[in-house]
């Protein structure tokens, strides 16, 4: 199994390494503060969630959230970028890109100040992801 190198172009802002959450799971802390801040939504999955409908109200939170985690650098050492936006160009695959357009910045902000990142420099980021 060989190892891939990918680019990745979001519109968001970079978390900070001192902004991110420590403990097992950092994505998951960080996904868990957004969904319930910024739409209510604080379900957990468990077994007992299995066809209860689980997954859909999580997606519908998910897309009323309007942002989304996007790790960058490595496996081992992941980054963070805030996005409301991305394109990700998997080794060998190139994409198209027709235009660019900023997302929306009230919720990269809103995103930002619930997790704590003070000063967020929103923007487009070219990024890799090696893994």
């Amino acid at each position: 199994m060989g190892v891939s190198t990918d680019a990745l172009l979001v519109y968001g802002f970079p978390v900070d390494e001192d902004d991110v959450p420590e403990g097992e799971d950092p994505w998951q802390q960080m996904e868990d503060t957004l969904l319930a801040k910024l739409t209510g939504f604080t379900e957990q999955w468990s077994e007992s969630s299995s066809g209860s409908g689980y997954f859909e109200r999580k997606h519908e939170a998910e897309k009323l959230m309007g942002v989304e985690i996007v790790g960058h650098c490595s496996d081992e050492s992941t980054m963070y970028f805030i996005a409301t936006s991305k394109v990700r160009a998997w080794r060998g695959s190139p994409e198209k890109i027709d235009t660019l357009v900023p997302g929306d910045d009230v919720k990269l902000k809103a995103a930002a100040e619930v997790l704590g990142v003070k000063n967020p420099i929103i923007g487009f980021w070219l990024a890799s992801w090696w893994g």
